[in-house]
């Protein structure tokens, strides 16, 4: 959508409308992402309160551990998910991290789906959304 990619401006071909080096517009991509990462921690969370057992394929006799740790672990996804909507510098490292962590312990297809996903979030585009003042 965006034709020119340098440092002074960008034009969107569809509006025409100019954005200088400080105004990028949100890509559809991180809106997305973003929505889909806080759904993603809720249902984790429902399936860690409810289910346990499920998570780790093993009987616990307390639920406490495992809760605390997935409602830290969707917390700080909420969170980044969230500032990664905003456009804050820090999530789009964050959310680097989270998806490689994510992936390597979701196995092959967890893999997968967090190469296309760190794919996105590398293109200049994207960056440049993040790389606002």
């Amino acid at each position: 959508m965006l034709d020119d990619l340098d440092d002074d401006n960008y034009v969107d071909k569809w509006s025409n409308k100019k954005y200088d080096h400080l105004v990028y517009p949100r890509p559809i991509g991180v809106s997305t992402l973003s929505v889909l990462f806080v759904l993603l921690a809720i249902l984790v969370f429902y399936m860690a309160y409810k289910y346990p057992e499920a998570l780790f394929l093993v009987q616990f006799d307390t639920h406490s551990m495992i809760i605390l740790f997935f409602s830290f672990f969707c917390t700080i996804q909420i969170v980044t998910s969230i500032a990664l909507f905003l456009g804050k510098r820090w999530a789009w490292l964050a959310s680097i991290i989270l998806i490689t962590i994510n992936g390597l312990l979701m196995g092959i297809i967890g893999i997968a789906f967090a190469a296309l996903i760190l794919f996105y979030l590398t293109r200049p585009k994207v960056r440049a959304f993040f790389k606002k003042k």
